[in-house]
């Protein structure tokens, strides 16, 4: 896999952010932007993977909100990539490199944070 650019991590970050919007006002709806069909034909069901992917998280990890904020990450790959993607001997690598891309940009980094900030929420307190 070739390296992840600013550009391309800013722009998984902006279709994330998208998705979230669409899915907080069309609550309950499923829209071609937010399932990806892989070939087995069973869509990948991105907020589901996300929500046990942070259950698996424990409270009262101390490199919880990392954890959080790299399982999101994965999430986001996969569902772009297909299930598969984890898989690839790559895989780890182009995480780390979005990891740093958004670390290393004030507004992704900021936006990263409101996406941790809500998935480490519990979940009676998240919008």
């Amino acid at each position: 896999m070739s390296s992840i650019s600013r550009t391309d991590a800013a722009h998984a970050v902006s279709r994330t952010n998208r998705v979230d919007a669409r899915a907080r006002t069309r609550s309950g709806s499923t829209t071609p932007e937010n399932v990806q069909a892989p070939a087995g034909g069973v869509p990948f069901d991105f907020e589901e993977d996300v929500t046990r992917r942070v259950a698996e998280i424990g409270a009262d990890d101390p490199d919880r909100r990392q954890h959080v904020r790299r399982a999101f990450l994965e999430s986001c790959v996969a569902r772009t990539f297909g299930r598969s993607a984890p898989q690839d001997p790559a895989f780890r690598q182009v995480i780390d490199q979005a990891t740093d891309a958004i670390a290393t940009d004030p507004q992704l980094a900021a936006a990263m944070e409101r996406v941790t900030d809500r998935l480490c929420a519990p979940p009676s307190l998240r919008p």
